[in-house]
């Protein structure tokens, strides 16, 4: 993962200060790449054994308009993995 080669210290004292921390890039263009072909063979695959709980349409009868989904790292080695 690239972390825009910030410091452990500076990231907490960043965050000391401002509340939040942007670590920008957080992946790579090769690590996005991936990160996206897994999401769409999630979406295709995984969604469908989802708890409907877990999954948030922008449109409830348009299974496609997904905007949301939960605890995907439940069903997901690759995203447990990144947790």
């Amino acid at each position: 993962m690239n972390h825009d080669n910030t410091s452990a210290p500076t990231l907490k004292a960043d965050f000391d200060r401002d509340g939040f921390v942007a670590v920008n890039p957080l992946f790579g263009p090769d690590e996005m790449t991936e990160i996206n072909a897994e999401v769409a063979r999630f979406l295709v695959e995984g969604v469908p054994h989802m708890l409907p709980e877990q999954v948030y349409c922008e449109d409830r009868n348009d299974p496609t308009s997904i905007k949301q989904l939960q605890k995907l790292f439940e069903y997901s080695a690759y995203f447990r993995a990144m947790m």
